[in-house]
């Protein structure tokens, strides 16, 4: 007689567990034959990917009392509110309602996060990037399979799904960038250049060499001045100076 056997998750070793362990540990969960049971393993994982991505993770947190919750996350000043749905169908508006409810009770300045690994329905993506006073991002299969192989994008992927939807009003998902990848464009249909590389005397030229090392050139199409942000920010800081004084004292 044959043994019923379903994989089961230690969470005492998933806590352990290394970068290298994660998508290992999502496909014995892919397995698994009790849909209470992986849902429950699910939020460990994903729990253990967010930590590995240095953010601080509490699951079942009270956030959004007396709402239950999955797990929040922050990473800096950046909160957010995570909900897991590993089911059959696609999550639809009855998921999204869920999660509104529970944003509804927190801090206006958490964003929520939703995990669905069998997709959303278009109405659902349609209404996210049509009403985004309270923004919630979509992480699709693709995205997690991607976190979990190297969990220290995670904290880039949410912040580029925020731009894109508080910006742009798109909703970007790990599925359609892989579609769009895929397809190759005709070298006919490359996108003229915008930019062009000119010398000090104002010549343009294909391209521009330096030598190795120091040197005195900076490739930038942008400027930020990070003296303005006390030590935060990206950017560089040039100072030039003057070749008169600007001003005299007598």
């Amino acid at each position: 007689m044959a043994e019923n056997f379903e994989p089961r998750l230690n969470n005492d070793s998933l806590l352990l567990a290394g970068v290298s362990d994660l998508a290992d540990a999502y496909t014995r969960l892919s397995a698994a034959g009790d849909p209470q049971r992986r849902g429950k393993d699910f939020e460990h994982l994903l729990q253990r990917a967010f930590q590995l991505a240095h953010f601080e993770v509490e699951l079942n947190p009270r956030i959004a009392h007396p709402r239950q919750t999955d797990l929040s996350a922050r990473y800096g000043d950046h909160r957010y509110l995570l909900e897991a749905k590993w089911q059959a169908a696609k999550a639809d508006m009855d998921v999204l309602g869920g999660l509104r409810d529970r944003l509804r009770r927190t801090s206006a300045d958490v964003v929520g996060v939703l995990v669905s690994i069998s997709g959303f329905t278009g109405t659902l993506i349609e209404e996210i990037s049509r009403e985004r006073q309270t923004p919630i991002l979509l992480v699709d299969q693709e995205d997690l399979l991607g976190a979990l192989r190297e969990p220290t994008t995670l904290p880039g992927l949410l912040r580029a799904k925020h731009e894109a939807l508080i910006t742009h009003g798109q909703v970007h998902l790990g599925e359609s960038r892989r579609a769009h990848a895929a397809t190759r464009r005709p070298d006919r249909a490359l996108p003229l250049r915008d930019l062009h590389l000119r010398d000090a005397g104002g010549e343009q030229h294909p391209y521009l060499t330096v030598p190795g090392g120091f040197a005195p050139v900076v490739f930038a199409t942008a400027v930020t001045n990070v003296d303005w942000s006390f030590g935060r920010g990206r950017g560089m800081c040039i100072d030039i100076p003057p070749s008169k004084p600007i001003l005299q004292m007598t």
